[in-house]
């Protein structure tokens, strides 16, 4: 075999190697959403006709810029995950179903967003302080949400504050797979939600 022929059989093999290592497959990017089970309301039928303000909520410093997976591995080490992400940003998808949940409580005549252009009676502002998977040990699903509940005097369109609570949850998670995590989470925010409608049923209806 001439030097020329095996240099070119050489060449083409080199080649061949290269573009198969150039269609390496890799992992896929997986968006998921966080949804709360929302079930049978605490009170039978609407208790006033109040009309209830949702602010849109807003979230910690590690998960605003970023829709990434968020999970604790050690006391002192935090990692992101790129792979696996929420399909909107949490701290939207998390007032949505808090709107959802409260219009469903049968506590209000009306529950809208902000920028609705509708004269409240009661605002609520909320804040998703922890959200995060916990790896260090057993897994959980962390969930902390803070809620400042007002309500609006509409003669002097002051507003008072009803309460300001941190709601947190831990949940046990079968694994730290990504689909187990974010069950913890629906777990963690349904929970959430039934106590913040027994607190403001509690604080509306003395």
């Amino acid at each position: 075999m001439s030097k020329l022929l095996m240099f070119n059989l050489v060449f083409v093999l080199f080649v061949i190697s290269a573009c198969t290592g150039l269609q390496k497959s890799y992992p896929e990017r997986n968006y998921y959403v966080i949804e709360a089970n929302i079930g049978k309301p605490q009170v039978n039928n609407i208790t006033s006709d109040a009309i209830l303000m949702i602010n849109r909520f807003d979230i910690s410093p590690e998960n605003k810029s970023s829709n990434e997976f968020v999970y604790e591995v050690s006391n002192d080490m935090v990692e992101s995950d790129f792979y696996n992400q929420f399909f909107v940003k949490p701290s939207n998808m998390i007032g949505i179903q808090t709107m959802e949940w409260l219009s469903n409580s049968n506590l209000f005549e009306y529950v809208f967003l902000s920028n609705s252009y509708v004269d409240e009676d009661y605002i609520l502002n909320g804040n998703i302080s922890k959200l995060y998977g916990d790896f260090s040990d057993s897994p959980l699903a962390v969930m902390e949400i803070e809620i400042l509940f007002l309500k609006k005097d509409k003669v002097s369109n002051s507003k008072r504050i009803i309460f300001f609570k941190r709601y947190s949850e831990e949940i046990k998670i079968a694994s730290t797979d990504p689909s187990d995590l974010v069950e913890g989470w629906n777990k963690a925010l349904t929970i959430i939600l039934a106590n913040l409608e027994n607190d403001i049923f509690q604080n509306i209806s003395d």
